[in-house]
C-alpha cells in the first residue's frame, strides 16, 4: 500500500507542478509576445473521442493522484477498488473538462473578431440614422456572427435607419460606408 500511496503522491504533485509551470511560463511568454505552438495529438482523427493533449494528461494525473491520496486514508477500500475509482474519476473528469471547457474555448477562439481587410466591401444595415457630417450605427454579419459598429457616410450625407450600406474603409474604429439601397416606406 505504501508504494501505491507514493504513486498517487507523485501523480498529484507532478500534475500540480506542471500546471503551475505552465501557468507561470505561459503568462511570461505572453508578456514577451512569444507565440507558442499548440501541441495536441488527436488520436481519433477529430471524431469526438478523448483528445490526448498535454493538458488533458495533466488533469488526469492531478485528479488520479488526488483522489487516490484521499481514498487511501480509508482502510475499508481494497487496493484494486482504489485504483479503479481513482482511474475512473481521473478519466471522467479529464473527459468532462476537455469536452465542455477546452473544446468550447478552442471553438470560441476560432470565432474571434474578423480582420479589417475582411470587412471592406461587406454589406451592412444602418441601425441608427447616420447624420449628415455625423455618425450613426451599423450592423454587419461575418462568419455567422453579427457585430455593431459606429459609422460615418463617405459622402457626408444622411443615411436613414434600415438602409443597406457597403463598408468602404475603417479608420480609428469608425466604419465609413456608402448606401447600397434605401429602406422601403
Amino acid at each position: 500500500m505504501a508504494v501505491l500511496i507514493k504513486i498517487f503522491q507523485i501523480s498529484f504533485f507532478v500534475g500540480v507542478g506542471l500546471t503551475l509551470i505552465s501557468l507561470v511560463f505561459g503568462n511570461l511568454l505572453d508578456l514577451l509576445h512569444f507565440d507558442t505552438p499548440d501541441i495536441d495529438v488527436d488520436l481519433d482523427g477529430g471524431g469526438g473521442g478523448i483528445l490526448f493533449s498535454p493538458l488533458v494528461i495533466v488533469i488526469f494525473l492531478t485528479v488520479f493522484g488526488g483522489i487516490g491520496m484521499i481514498l487511501s486514508k480509508s482502510s475499508t477500500i481494497s487496493i484494486g477498488i482504489l485504483i479503479i475509482i481513482a482511474s475512473g474519476l481521473g478519466i471522467t473528469i479529464s473527459y468532462i473538462i476537455d469536452r465542455f471547457v477546452i473544446r468550447a474555448l478552442k471553438k470560441a477562439q476560432n470565432t474571434s473578431a474578423p480582420e479589417e481587410d475582411e470587412l471592406i466591401g461587406l454589406a451592412a444595415k444602418v441601425n441608427e440614422t447616420i447624420l449628415e457630417n455625423g455618425f450613426g450605427e451599423i450592423t454587419y454579419f461575418i462568419h455567422g456572427n453579427s457585430f455593431v459598429a459606429p459609422a460615418k457616410s463617405v459622402n457626408s450625407i444622411q443615411i436613414k435607419k434600415g438602409c443597406e450600406v457597403s463598408i468602404c474603409w475603417i479608420k480609428e474604429h469608425i466604419f465609413y460606408v456608402t448606401p447600397i439601397s434605401m429602406p422601403l416606406k
